[in-house]
């Protein structure tokens, strides 16, 4: 076993800020002048307009530790993992398995296995010789492979299917068996690439269970890519969320959850997702208000007084469960309930705070409410976010 790491990686596709720089250079400069290269690159790469698929990524993933990579496609996740695995070359940067640097390993090389969504079983080989496969590759002695096989069968829940062809296998038998194969090599990181993507909701859920329990079983180092909140938040130890090539947030399920450090975070984790409004901000230094577009306005949580100013705008971020029904709320403008949908362990609520622009919550009171009953708000102070209008960064109130 061993632990991963990114350091300040970029994976760039055509031709590499690295070759703009040498061509500019070497015009500009003279083939014999020597500049600064690192502290040039990003200012050519910009000049030059070169993207990145993946940006300056840093990540630090223990031993035995299980890391989700999550975010929007497009955004790095699967780029990473593939460079982990040896499928794509890293452009600058390094990443270490263990103490060891492996960008230029050869991908067999690399105490790696690899999962991939789609299963790439074998269709003419049973699951026994699907799963030894790699095992036979390196050419292991039988007692060995039938061993290890017989190991990891029990553990995948496919010790009854061995003599079975992948052709009469559910989608959930084949992504157990696709495990399998990558965990029998005993690898010191096992990538994970959306392995559940595939699959119906139910089996879905099945399978995340399983994953967890072997996890907890094998400890080994673990890397799961998926768009899924659910998959990575269930999963996952610690979770890196990304977003146009560029690590956003790293932390635990619930430090991501409850701390987003920006808008796009906030916005990204949660169902129902988080209540994102521009809002103004109004009233003395003592007592704050967030006002909205349709005038309505709802107390500022004291943590914020030196935080904001009367006049400012930001970003208002509260999850439904921390807005409150608080009929006693002094000051708080009534409003009236625009849809209200009964859920069965929960009711949701909709309130119309400008044009087509609904502040949601989430109540467990069991009182039916319908449109257009009034009721006042407030927000749970611990749990309510304020967002930088411009940058998106969160801004910080007192603890």
């Amino acid at each position: 076993m061993a632990g991963l790491t990114f350091k300040n990686v970029f994976k760039q596709y055509g031709k590499s800020a690295a070759q703009v720089f040498d061509a500019d250079t070497t015009a500009n400069l003279g083939a014999d002048s020597k500049p600064d290269v690192d502290s040039t690159l990003r200012r050519v790469a910009s000049v030059h307009n070169i993207t990145y698929a993946v940006n300056d990524f840093s990540l630090n993933c223990a031993d035995g530790e299980f890391v989700g990579i999550l975010g929007p496609s497009g955004c790095g996740k699967t780029t990473s993992l593939r460079m982990v695995a040896g499928l794509e070359d890293v452009t600058k940067g390094q990443i270490l398995i263990g103490d060891r640097v492996v960008n230029d390993l050869h991908p067999k090389d690399r105490d790696i296995g690899l999962a991939f969504e789609d299963y790439a079983l074998y269709p003419p080989l049973n699951v026994f010789e699907n799963i030894a496969f790699n095992l036979r590759a390196k050419q292991l002695p039988e007692a060995e492979i039938q061993k290890r096989v017989k190991e990891i069968a029990p553990l995948m829940k496919v010790e009854e299917l061995l003599s079975h062809k992948p052709a009469g296998l559910s989608g959930g038998q084949k992504q157990r068996v696709n495990i399998a194969r990558a965990l029998v090599r005993r690898p010191s990181v096992l990538l994970l690439d959306e392995p559940l993507s595939h699959l119906d909701g139910k089996m879905r859920q099945i399978l995340r269970t399983e994953i967890k329990r072997i996890h907890t079983q094998i400890k080994c180092t673990t890397i799961l890519v998926t768009h899924d909140q659910l998959e990575a938040m269930s999963l996952a130890d610690k979770i890196a969320i990304m977003r146009d090539g560029r690590l956003q947030q790293f932390g635990t399920p619930l430090d991501v959850y409850d701390n987003p450090v920006n808008v796009f975070v906030a916005g990204f984790i949660g169902e129902p997702p988080m209540n994102l409004h521009k809002v103004g901000i109004a009233g003395s230094d003592k007592e704050k208000w967030f006002t909205f577009p349709k005038g309505i306005k709802i107390r500022v949580p004291s943590k914020y007084n030196d935080a904001v100013r009367e006049g400012d705008e930001v970003i208002l971020g509260v999850r439904p469960t921390d807005v409150l029904i608080t009929p006693d709320e002094s000051g708080a403008t009534t409003v009236p309930i625009a849809v209200f949908e009964n859920l069965g362990d929960e009711k949701r609520i909709s309130i119309e705070v400008g044009p087509e622009e609904y502040l949601t919550l989430i109540t467990e009171d069991e009182k039916r409410y319908k449109k257009g009953d009034p009721i006042k708000l407030s927000f749970r102070e611990t749990k309510t976010h304020i967002f930088h209008r411009t940058t998106g960064d969160r801004i910080r109130g007192k603890e």
